[in-house]
């Protein structure tokens, strides 16, 4: 029992970290590189052209809205209509880096 004692507190801080963490991305320190932001949360999704009417947008391009920001995603291979993200906008799951004022995604799910 006194073995199992520190195991089960162990467990419990551990789980309760992991619960706490809010999916939302902290703000980018004054002094950092907005180059380079990690983003690891859920997002407005839609068409470049469409929908977030953004400027340089050829056609109908997957892109996501940060921060009010919208960027063009890169790394992800959804067509645009298929999706019906021409007609209305979705939130997605994303994590990825914003660089070069693109979104570079690692994860992309559809809600």
């Amino acid at each position: 029992m006194r073995r199992l004692f520190p195991l089960l507190t162990v467990s419990t801080v551990f789980i309760v970290a992991l619960g706490c963490q809010s999916g939302e991305d902290v703000p980018t320190p004054q002094g950092t590189s907005a180059a380079a932001s990690t983003v690891n949360r859920i997002v407005e999704v839609g068409c470049a052209g469409c929908l977030f009417d953004m400027e340089g947008a050829e056609g109908c391009q997957l892109a996501v809205k940060v921060d009010g920001k919208t960027y063009l995603v890169s790394g992800v291979d959804i067509d645009t209509h298929e999706a019906g993200l021409c007609e209305s906008t979705k939130q997605a799951v994303v994590e990825g880096e914003v660089e070069a004022e693109k979104f570079v995604a690692t994860k992309f799910e559809l809600q």
